[in-house]
């Protein structure tokens, strides 16, 4: 199995797991849980300056139907924390932490739950809570607050509308930037002014998509 960079690995059960590696071998093995509208590929930042510097070994895994996984039909959290034990085996690694920022916070969370005590440590950044559903947190914008309740209430149909318009999106990705903007906050938005970051936004969504808008 390769060492660096963007490879895979066959599940027992035949799926592809799509994954990345950063970092020196010898380093804190950290997992990294992505979002939801984004892969664990695609990035503007140095990695492997920022991880030989902290020497951590950064292992960032694409979720099923993301990124080149292969999809995994009526999954859930604790489904992927098998996957993840897998691949942690695979790699010959016993113990471990977890990172998960947004959407994959819950997966962190599901991760340190079933892999216990290999996992000795477990961060969670600007994650849903399980303390309210995401679109009845308290102080969220509005702006945020609608399309997460139409999420929620309506998924079929978010669905639906999703694979209507992932077509023109790809023909026309300037249209997501603009999505994206909108729902930035000011700093987010500061950082799209930098043409690698609006190119690696944009590469992220697509490839997050290549199985179209049901696996995420």
């Amino acid at each position: 199995m390769p060492d660096r960079g963007r490879t895979q690995l066959s599940l027992s059960d035949g799926r592809r797991l799509v994954f990345s590696l950063a970092g020196p071998g010898h380093g804190i093995p950290v997992v990294y849980c992505h979002g939801a509208i984004g892969t664990a590929l695609e990035t503007s930042v140095d990695l492997e300056s920022i991880t030989s510097e902290l020497g951590i070994r950064h292992i960032a895994i694409c979720r099923p139907g993301i990124g080149g996984s292969d999809p995994a039909p009526g999954r859930d959290l604790l489904g992927f924390a098998d996957d993840v034990r897998e691949l942690v085996d695979a790699l010959s690694i016993d113990r471990f932490r977890v990172v998960g920022v947004s959407a994959g916070g819950p997966y962190a969370l599901a991760i340190a739950h079933r892999l216990a005590p290999r996992v000795t440590g477990a961060a969670i950044c600007s994650s849903l809570s399980p303390l309210a559903p995401p679109h009845r947190t308290p102080g969220m914008r509005r702006r945020i607050q609608l399309p997460l309740a139409l999420v929620a209430h309506a998924p079929g149909l978010c669905e639906a509308v999703g694979k209507l318009a992932l077509p023109a999106i790809r023909r026309h990705p300037g249209l997501l930037l603009r999505v994206i903007a909108a729902h930035a906050a000011p700093e987010e938005r500061r950082l799209l002014d930098s043409a690698d970051e609006r190119a690696a936004a944009s590469m992220s969504f697509l490839t997050a998509t290549g199985h179209g808008v049901g696996g995420m």
